[in-house]
């Protein structure tokens, strides 16, 4: 069955209106995180996740882009791990949104790849845009399996292959195309219009057909109209839609760019044509939306406070409380995330209180007694400490100093040449390929301490690929890992390394 989605902007009351306006609940709305630099990244997309859309009865199908289009990042980039921090922080943020459930959780990235209008645009960087999907879909992997990502074309007539910038089926679940009927361009005849699109070389017909070969269900994650004459032309996409292995196509409802939105009556022939065919006939009466922080069987919060000095209390669900100076921000039971914006926010945890995670762009942060996580934002280099839990430290893309303290810590430097040290526990030392080279100040062998090492595939994927690297340097060991990283261990020596100091992912 094809979900039935539309994109409304970023707004409750205009999805609220959709749905009265077409006489029944959509399956899903579609919603877009933020791309204008690396900061409105992530706090879009935890705003969008965990405030904006929190709550309602419709699946989100999220666009997150590759880059963000300040001019600070790049595809090349991109392709080699530098932006993965910001990457996991938003998947973060997107599945904390969906604790409630164990369905997949659609993600679309460098879509329209074939069009040169964004700044992902694959055209003449065919390589690039495959390396930087393939890092993107890693590093949400990384977070979670309940991911599931759309490559996605725009219809074209002619241009580049998109095909040269197919990442493979390992990365791929969807396939998507989008394509849109402006009179303009297409001409007036709703049904030449249509058939234009799916005969263009690379249409519709083209799109299922490279979905068919490679065994992948299809999307059409933005189609529109411009035109009260579209009749035709939208019964013909329904019939589409219909024919094949269509997993959600979503309409977008809001007027820009030779696009026209349905619901507001500006174009009604069109619009009762799309009500009779998408909609339910009023059987379906619509839910209201819920508040901003709404409260259910697993009760949460998400909550901002403006750096005032007020305090902010969670519920026993899972919260996200955000501080920006001078306040208290306990959030009780369940596993609650912290936007901490300022060195005098205060953060309160109780023990047995969930999996909690602080999240900041400070430059020096150390947790508070039971919270667990720390992930460094931003893009400036950043001092994290943890407290003694067994806790997860996550850097950003600049040269980080995380400290584990006691506990079985998890440190992943990120990018940049970052300085790890685990203290006293079981530690294990997250290695990702291009992320720089990273130096362990205090590997223990004796306490069962692990480096991970992962994404070097092929050739570096076992013990013996990995040991004849080793290099004594003093009172170190290097550990070459090629294209110019280098791990160093220090205060260790060769011959105390074996196999069961070592994975590989």
């Amino acid at each position: 069955m094809t979900l039935t989605g539309v994109y409304v902007g970023n707004s409750k009351s205009a999805l609220q209106s959709f749905e009265n306006w077409l006489g029944s609940e959509v399956d899903a709305v579609h919603g877009v995180v933020g791309f204008s630099n690396w900061r409105d990244y992530t706090s879009s997309a935890n705003w969008a996740a965990n405030d904006l859309w929190r709550g309602i009865n419709e699946e989100v199908l999220w666009s997150v882009s590759l880059i963000v289009t300040d001019g600070s990042a790049s595809l090349a980039q991109a392709g080699t791990g530098a932006y993965n921090n910001y990457y996991r922080s938003v998947a973060q943020s997107l599945l904390n949104s969906r604790a409630g459930d164990s369905d997949p959780i659609y993600v679309r990235t460098g879509w329209e790849l074939n069009g040169d209008w964004f700044k992902w645009s694959a055209v003449g960087k065919s390589q690039d845009f495959v390396s930087a999907f393939r890092e993107f879909v890693d590093s949400f992997r990384e977070v979670s399996d309940r991911f599931k990502f759309e490559w996605n074309v725009n219809y074209a007539h002619g241009g580049m292959d998109p095909a040269t910038a197919y990442p493979g089926d390992n990365y791929v679940d969807v396939v998507g195309m989008d394509f849109y009927w402006s009179p303009d361009y297409q001409g007036w005849d709703p049904v030449k219009a249509f058939e234009a699109a799916r005969d263009a070389k690379y249409g519709l017909q083209w799109l299922e057909n490279f979905a068919k070969a490679h065994g992948k269900q299809t999307a059409y994650s933005e189609w529109g109209i411009d035109s009260n004459n579209a009749g035709e032309y939208i019964r013909l996409v329904k019939e589409w839609f219909n024919d094949h292995n269509v997993a959600y196509e979503s309409y977008w409802n809001v007027t820009m760019d030779k696009v026209t939105a349905m619901s507001d009556g500006g174009i009604s022939a069109a619009g009762a044509v799309y009500k009779s065919l998408f909609g339910d006939n009023g059987d379906d009466t619509p839910a209201a939306m819920p508040a901003a922080s709404p409260t259910t069987s697993t009760p949460s919060t998400t909550a901002s406070s403006a750096g005032n000095g007020t305090s902010r209390t969670g519920t026993s669900g899972n919260d996200v409380l955000t501080g920006n100076g001078g306040e208290n921000l306990a959030g009780g039971a369940g596993n609650d995330t912290y936007e901490v914006n300022s060195s005098s926010t205060v953060v309160t945890e109780s023990s047995g209180g969930g999996t909690d995670t602080v999240r900041t762009w400070l430059g020096s942060y150390v947790l508070p007694s039971e919270v667990e996580n720390l992930i460094v934002t931003g893009t400036g280099w950043a001092t994290a400490t943890g407290n003694g839990l067994a806790n997860t430290l996550t850097g950003n893309a600049a040269p980080n100093v995380l400290n584990g303290m006691g506990g079985n810590d998890r440190l992943v430097g990120g990018g940049g040449n970052d300085t790890l040290s685990g203290g006293g526990g079981d530690d294990r030392f997250i290695i990702n390929r291009g992320e720089g080279s990273d130096t362990i100040t205090d590997f223990r062998s004796w306490e069962r301490d692990v480096v991970e090492l992962k994404g070097y595939g092929t050739g570096l994927d076992s013990y013996s690929d990995l040991s004849w690297r080793f290099q004594q340097s003093g009172d170190n060991v290097i550990v070459r890992l090629g294209n110019g990283e280098n791990l160093t261990i220090q205060h260790a020596k060769v011959a105390d390394l074996t196999a069961d100091h070592f994975l590989f992912g």
